[in-house]
């Protein structure tokens, strides 16, 4: 009875050990037919129509204040913003715009802080192109995973939901926004004024290092030939550089970067 064991176990072993092989070659096969579609893709130059080559960030700060019975003020309801602005080149060595460079859908998708920062709560909105680096942001626009943008040619467009331009002429713009970093705290009584600006940041002695903010998203485009195109996005929020922070005031950065979209098989 015991060898029956012995010999029904070695086979089970032998079996598990070969549908492993099957499933593993099974994989790279696929693997490797994907990698061969995007060689061919980028041999063409069909991942070239799309890409990312510059992003603009705006960094500030704004708050509610009281003076209190001292004359000392008390700051609450603390927040740090940056409008962020992604460009999508699609017409190089102006080219004519065509099917196969337009668009017909856009959207974000798989909306990730792959870092946090230790203090307040963040989030993600779609920013109103009219109100971008004024600290104005729209609850309505809370992205959640994912954004669908509206794609029109209108001569007139109301940026107040996301919308871009089929021939890209106006950026994804988005507000990343950190609220309630303090709830309430009061100045020393020798701070006897304060500017609604970064420069909040450091007299209520939050550190930098404290609102630290890594995004990550996938950018997906349909073209007018209905072919489908992704771009793996990442960034930093950015609140200082060798020479300024956003401890002097406002910040503001652009990254030139060199983001391509990859078509889809």
């Amino acid at each position: 009875m015991k060898k029956k064991k012995i010999i029904f176990y070695f086979t089970f072993l032998i079996f598990a050990l070969l549908l492993i092989f099957l499933l593993s070659n099974i994989y790279y096969r696929v693997l490797a037919n994907n990698n061969m579609n995007n060689l061919i893709s980028l041999v063409n130059g069909e991942n070239d129509i799309f890409s990312i080559q510059k992003i603009v960030f705006f960094s500030n700060c704004n708050a509610k204040s009281k003076i209190n019975e001292n004359s000392s003020i008390t700051i609450s309801d603390l927040y740090q913003y940056t409008d962020i602005a992604i460009f999508i080149e699609n017409n190089e060595n102006d080219q004519e715009y065509t099917p196969k460079n337009t668009l017909k859908n856009v959207s974000i998708k798989n909306i990730t802080f792959t870092v946090a920062p230790s203090v307040g709560k963040y989030n993600l909105y779609y920013q109103n192109l009219n109100n971008f680096a004024s600290g104005v942001f729209s609850q309505e626009n809370l992205l959640q995973e994912s954004v669908e943008f509206a794609v029109t040619s209108s001569d007139e467009v109301d940026y107040s939901t996301p919308v871009l331009y089929n021939n890209c002429a106006n950026p994804i713009t988005l507000a990343y926004v950190n609220q309630n970093i303090i709830e309430e705290y009061t100045l020393p009584e020798s701070e006897n004024s304060i500017e609604y600006s970064g420069s909040l940041l450091k007299q209520c002695n939050i550190p930098l290092s404290s609102l630290n903010c890594k995004i990550n998203f996938d950018i997906f485009i349909t073209n007018n030939l209905d072919e489908t195109f992704k771009c793996n996005l990442f960034f930093d929020i950015p609140l200082k550089d060798d020479d300024k922070s956003i401890y002097d005031g406002s910040y503001q950065k652009q990254l030139n970067t060199n983001f391509r979209f990859l078509k889809q098989i």
